[in-house]
């Protein structure tokens, strides 16, 4: 074989191997691109033992701390693309709640509102937080309200992001097609997953191919443990409406405008009812402005905590 032969093998071996890897290891490139929005916000991965768990946290940034709570189904990464404009005021801490993300998942472990709510307390305590911001999007709103009502002493502040603590006085799209049988948030194929970010997102990541396909599996895999976790908070029957009045923290709600899975129309309920709040309506956005709308969401949360 001669030698320029050998140099043609060489370079198409070399423009092979990102091929390969993307199509065969979507995985790697997906990891790849965590990390790069982790080392953005000059965030690190690290774990903290608390009870029976191990608990996962992003952590970045000096001053005040500032805790960030997910989601069902979400966890610590949520947070990466909102910490870049906060690490440089203050320290972030994005957690993996029990059970979530790459947290400890026992089955025989209870992941109801008040069971979290302890341990979000125990975490903190572990990682030297004695008063912190506290963030949640989602079933994390819930946990932080229930935290603030019962440790009030410890929140520097309150942020709820599309809480799910209580009910809207207008139905919600998510509302509306559980009334007839359907679950959008229900996967089981790579159309399902699809469909479930076009209903979360105004406008939907992109996300290519293999790394979807990728995605949708590790959710299907996921999916009985975030049942379980669905039923432990759910099945309490929590609602945050009786309670608002206790809620003593200076208080931000945040709401994606056009949210199909909680009404917009909950803000009205939650500036009435918390004494110390204010709104922020994110315009063009869904479920996760803190994803969707990272640096608006951002702006207005320091705009608030500094104010």
């Amino acid at each position: 074989m001669n030698k320029k032969k050998t140099i043609l093998i060489i370079v198409a071996v070399i423009l092979l191997i990102p091929a390969i890897v993307f199509f065969g290891f979507p995985q790697v490139i997906l990891n790849m691109s965590v990390n790069k929005a982790r080392k953005a916000a000059g965030l690190t991965a690290k774990t903290v033992v608390v009870d029976e768990f191990t608990v996962a946290y992003l952590e970045g940034g000096s001053g005040e701390p500032v805790i960030m709570l997910h989601g069902l189904g979400g966890d610590k990464d949520n947070w990466a693309a909102f910490a870049k404009t906060i690490t440089p005021s203050y320290r972030v801490i994005a957690l993996d709640l029990p059970g979530s993300g790459e947290s400890t998942k026992n089955l025989a472990a209870l992941y109801g509102i008040a069971l979290q709510s302890e341990r979000l307390g125990k975490i903190a305590s572990a990682l030297g937080a004695a008063k912190f911001h506290l963030v949640g999007n989602g079933m994390g709103s819930v946990i932080a309200s229930h935290f603030a009502i019962s440790k009030p002493d410890k929140v520097l502040s309150l942020t709820l992001i599309n809480t799910e603590a209580v009910p809207c006085p207008e139905r919600s799209e998510f509302e509306k097609q559980v009334a007839v049988g359907k679950n959008p948030l229900s996967v089981t194929n790579v159309a399902d997953f699809d469909n479930l970010l076009k209903f979360m997102f105004v406008t939907p990541p992109s996300i290519p191919g293999p790394i979807k396909r990728y995605l949708t599996k590790k959710s299907i895999a996921n999916s009985d443990f975030n049942q379980k976790i669905f039923w432990d908070v759910f099945g309490e029957d929590y609602k945050l409406a009786g309670e608002l009045g206790k809620i003593k923290s200076r208080t931000l709600v945040m709401w994606g405008e056009k949210d199909n899975r909680v009404h917009v129309s909950c803000t009205k309920l939650l500036e009435k009812g918390i004494s110390k709040s204010a709104v922020v309506i994110i315009k063009d956005c869904g479920h996760f402005p803190m994803r969707e709308k990272p640096d608006d969401a951002a702006k207005e949360f320091l705009k608030f905590v500094k104010g």
